[in-house]
């Protein structure tokens, strides 16, 4: 299935597959079907060699950040000609097809055409960004409210959907590069040109700002538990200290020697009880005098 498109100054050939006889009229051609047959989800190659002659071509990603399957579409695009092929502009959300097309035409030159497109998938990508934002709010509120492991399992799947969504506008931002590379000195006349420009760079700052909350809410994490593990490895030793008396008495008196005058002791075992409550308070009182007790007892209290 294809949709071809003629617009004032140049046209739009929308493909489904590779079709050969397409072929013929592309410059570059024997370079762009080994693309297409055996290059990777995301390229990009500009040519510029011959006056007026510029071409970039390429392939890009543009599934969303959830998907399983990635969506690719191969695009080929010169002065006065624009062909893609796997794209469906209906899969992007938000984007209005009569607004795209109109724009369509009074782009004046294929490669604002293509700004277009780009145009709308940079708007899919800000909308699934403004998705994030809200997992991250509600993440954060979580933190605020309490301290689970599973809440830093939850950050870490922040990072990682930040990532994704990086990586996608990063391939856009390459793209808008080689068009820049190969039609030198004529994209800044270029309304749409513009306008991805700036959407882009919205969207790379907000990217970057995310990243530098995660990055802070990570680190707080990190400190948080580190220091839950610092109040736990205290809290095991002072009651290792506090029950040393215990431990020790017990054994002494655990022995089983022929010449042991305590066990001749009619109050043996209630003397005995009293060494072992009376050290253990003692040691007890000098932790607390040292104020090694004060902060455990403290953040119980917290």
């Amino acid at each position: 299935m294809q949709d071809s498109r003629e617009y004032e100054n140049w046209k739009w050939l929308s493909l489904e597959s590779f079709d050969d006889r397409l072929l013929e009229t592309l410059d570059y051609k024997n370079q762009w079907k080994s693309l297409i047959q055996y290059g990777h989800e995301n390229q990009m190659h500009v040519q510029a060699l011959k006056l007026d002659g510029e071409v970039v071509y390429g392939s890009l990603v543009y599934s969303d950040e959830g998907e399983d399957v990635q969506k690719v579409f191969r695009y080929y695009i010169n002065k006065d000609q624009l062909v893609t092929i796997g794209l469906d502009t209906r899969s992007l959300k938000q984007v209005n097809e009569h607004d795209l097309h109109k724009k369509l035409q009074e782009s004046e030159q294929a490669p604002e055409g293509f700004f277009v497109l780009l145009h709308g998938l940079a708007k899919h990508y800000l909308d699934g960004i403004d998705e994030f934002e809200q997992k991250m709010e509600k993440v954060l509120k979580e933190v605020q409210r309490n301290n689970k492991s599973s809440i830093l399992n939850k950050i870490y799947d922040l990072r990682h959907s930040l990532l994704t969504w990086k990586s996608l506008i990063l391939k856009v931002v390459e793209v808008k590069k080689g068009i820049e590379e190969a039609f030198l000195g004529k994209t800044d006349s270029w309304v749409e040109y513009k306008r991805i420009d700036k959407q882009l760079e919205r969207g790379m700052s907000l990217l970057k700002e995310y990243q530098e909350e995660i990055d802070t809410v990570i680190r707080l994490e990190e400190v948080i538990s580190t220091n839950n593990g610092n109040e736990i490895m205290k809290s095991l030793t002072i009651i290792t200290i506090l029950f040393t008396p215990l431990t020790a008495w017990s054994a002494l008196w655990g022995m089983n020697f022929e010449k042991m005058p305590e066990l001749k002791w009619e109050l043996g075992y209630p003397l005995a009880i009293l060494i072992i409550v009376s050290t253990t308070v003692f040691i007890y009182w000098y932790m607390n005098s040292k104020g090694y007790m004060k902060d455990l007892l403290r953040r119980r209290k917290d």
